[in-house]
């Protein structure tokens, strides 16, 4: 971050300056108080669990150079610099979004979608880098806290800034679209996440095509034309340069010739512009070529040729511990995507698992999170999608285990296939009895489910 003046933070915020002369410079910002150092500047942000407030009293001892408030307190007026809002939270944006000002050559690539998000601004993340200085968000840092502290690690010389648009209630994007417009922008595609506090793929639409309109005059769109909603919104992209990706041959970024590896990943032909390169991907499921393909059109938006995109995927390598990435102990391999689960994204976890050889193939799932009262019909019909696998074994965890159990017996999946489990460590002792040497074990569920909890007790990691 690059160094603020407190007079701009008042400005910004339309706060007042209770401490502090308009020019004292502010050059780290802070909103953890648990990773508070000396120097910081404190935003004091409320949650539901939490009130940054409570630490305010500490902030002196921990060496804090200063804080943003919401309530007035002897504490506070102890530091160099403290300034009043009415609202931390949206301090917090409107100072990120201040600062995004500043950077004026700064250009900004948006990402949102029900699924494949945080992996496509990691593929894009990859590619960019090669010819520019680039910074994208800590894991799926896409929050109204985490898109703001992303944009206040970057300074002047970046070049390419990746922000993921993240939503679980309407109108989250249109408050994230407030702090930063894009230069370039994508949505990976519409599924059922989050539909419990949507009702349908038609209001998550309308809530993610927010993003594609926001694009700054002279950017670039990038949409999926393989998914039917957002194929059938292009007409109303007014005044867009808009660039199509998929597998259908009218794409403009498309990929030919996909096979399969036996041992993960694929190979397949980038095709973009009239030229066409190999790439060989190493990301497990066919799903991710169409993340692949989103980068690629969101990276054609920076300028860059087909070369140097095909090069960022094929060296590509993933991020997170727990996205679709294979394990092995005892000559037992397992799938870990146990980073998030909704419908969509778990039955492209199961073709995944169909995709890979082994002697017994099993599916392990927890709980799919926030489907409202759409939630018994989708876990029954995961559990049909399981049963159609037809592994050795289908295994489900917690309270929703009986829909998913429900779903697989209805599609004809024997019931001496089927076991409940009540959580990740009965789940565990029975699997460390089950699992032999070739078996390859998918495991899933959604961020509260925990799942990630079992891979580490079958692993020992």
């Amino acid at each position: 971050m690059e160094k603020i003046l407190a007079g701009e933070l008042a400005a910004w915020t339309g706060g007042k300056l209770l401490k502090g002369e308009n020019n004292a410079a502010v050059v780290s910002l802070s909103t953890d108080s648990r990773a508070l150092k000396a120097g910081d500047f404190f935003v004091a942000i409320k949650g539901e669990r939490f009130d940054g407030h409570d630490f305010v009293e500490k902030l002196s001892s921990a060496g804090a150079l200063g804080a943003v408030v919401s309530r007035e307190s002897l504490e506070v007026k102890k530091l160099k610099i403290a300034l009043l809002v009415s609202d931390t939270t949206e301090a917090l944006k409107n100072i990120a979004a201040g600062y995004l000002r500043k950077l004026d050559r700064l250009k900004v690539a948006g990402i949102s979608g029900s699924n494949g998000k945080t992996t496509s601004k990691d593929l894009l993340g990859s590619i960019l880098s090669g010819s520019l200085k680039t910074h994208k968000p800590k894991g799926s840092f896409n929050n109204q806290i985490g898109l703001p502290l992303t944009i206040l690690e970057t300074d002047s010389s970046f070049g390419a800034l990746i922000l993921e648009y993240g939503t679980n209630h309407p109108g989250e994007i249109a408050s994230l679209l407030k702090v930063a417009r894009p230069d370039v922008a994508g949505i990976t595609n519409i599924g059922m996440a989050h539909i419990g506090n949507f009702n349908t793929r038609e209001n998550i639409l309308k809530e993610k095509w927010g993003l594609l309109e926001s694009v700054k005059t002279g950017g670039l769109v990038a949409l999926n034309i393989d998914d039917e909603l957002l194929a059938g919104k292009k007409a109303g992209l007014k005044n867009k340069n808009c660039l199509t990706f998929g597998k259908n041959d009218r794409a403009d970024v498309r990929a030919e010739k996909i096979f399969e590896l036996p041992e993960g990943g694929t190979v397949f032909t980038l095709v973009y512009n009239g030229a066409k390169e190999e790439v060989k991907f190493k990301l497990l499921g066919l799903h991710n070529i169409s993340n692949a393909l989103c980068a690629a059109a969101l990276a054609a938006g920076f300028g860059l040729d087909i070369k140097k995109i095909a090069a960022g995927l094929s060296g590509f390598k993933p991020v997170s511990l727990h996205r679709l990435a294979v394990k092995e102990f005892e000559g037992i391999r397992i799938i870990d995507d146990a980073y998030n689960a909704n419908p969509d994204s778990v039955k492209g976890a199961i073709k995944t698992l169909n995709s890979l050889e082994a002697k017994r193939k099993f599916i392990v799932l927890g709980e799919m999170a926030e489907l409202g009262e759409y939630a018994r019909e989708l876990h029954e019909a995961v559990g049909a999608e399981a049963a159609a696998a037809e592994p050795d074994g289908f295994f489900a965890v917690g309270s929703t285990g009986a829909w998913y159990k429900s779903g697989a017996k209805r599609a004809g999946l024997p019931e001496d296939k089927v076991r409940l489990f009540s959580d990740n460590e009965a789940a565990k002792v029975f699997l460390k009895g089950c699992l032999k040497r070739g078996d390859v074990v998918l495991i899933k569920g959604s961020r509260r489910a925990g799942m990630e909890k079992l891979v580490e007790k079958l692993t020992g990691e």
